[in-house]
């Protein structure tokens, strides 16, 4: 079987973790061995990163962006153990994010893609999108269901700029043909973009039975 690394990206409120835990589940029901985990990870680093996201820790762009990569060094060890030993590994959010996030907004996107040309991409790669408003209105209801407020990247203005670095990137990386990337319509319904995702990855569940 050949290794697989999905990763789900998309602005803060778009529908990506939800999307990557329900393929996870229709994976296993299916049978295929396979691993779920987000960036940050859970891990010490990744959880230092969330606590200054939420602005209970406070440090500068330059560290911040420093936890972020020895975070995704560690999860990229992991991905490629679990692939190693056939494993299909889910991610919420990848180094594609990590592009579409850095603080280093002077460097231009062919800098950034230069910076990370050793790093573990994913193979396939779901963008779930929706407009900024949208994505406001979900964030909104999860902070008053949480009790939480929203991290510091979660501001109309941050998500906008965001959200265009991420299309811009996807297609640079599409039409380099370095990933297959889905742009998927995250203002469906919840079931029906699962099934469209699930679709989409059925040439997963085809390989591995072909090879078992």
């Amino acid at each position: 079987m050949q290794p697989k690394f999905i990763a789900f990206c998309g602005i803060d409120g778009s529908g990506k973790s939800t999307q990557s835990r329900l393929l996870y589940n229709k994976l296993l029901d299916n049978h295929i061995p396979v691993d779920l985990s987000k960036e940050p990870t859970d891990g010490p680093i990744g959880t230092l990163i969330r606590k200054v996201l939420s602005g209970e820790e406070k440090i500068s762009n330059i560290s911040l962006e420093t936890l972020f990569k020895l975070d995704r060094f560690e999860h990229e060890i992991k991905i490629r153990l679990l692939n190693s030993r056939g494993i299909v590994c889910i991610s919420d959010r990848s180094i594609i994010s990590g592009i579409a996030y850095d603080t280093h907004k002077e460097k231009s996107l062919e800098e950034l893609y230069q910076e990370h040309e050793n790093v573990k991409f994913p193979s396939e790669l779901y963008f779930i999108d929706v407009p900024v408003e949208v994505a406001l209105e979900r964030i909104t209801a999860r902070c008053e269901e949480d009790g939480t407020e929203p991290d510091i990247y979660e501001t109309p203005d941050q998500l906008e700029s965001i959200r265009n670095r991420f299309l811009r990137i996807l297609e640079y990386y599409s039409k380099e043909k370095l990933i297959k990337v889905h742009i998927i319509d995250g203002t469906k319904t919840e079931e029906v973009i699962s099934n469209e995702i699930f679709e989409l990855s059925q040439q997963i569940l085809d390989s591995i039975f072909l090879e078992s």
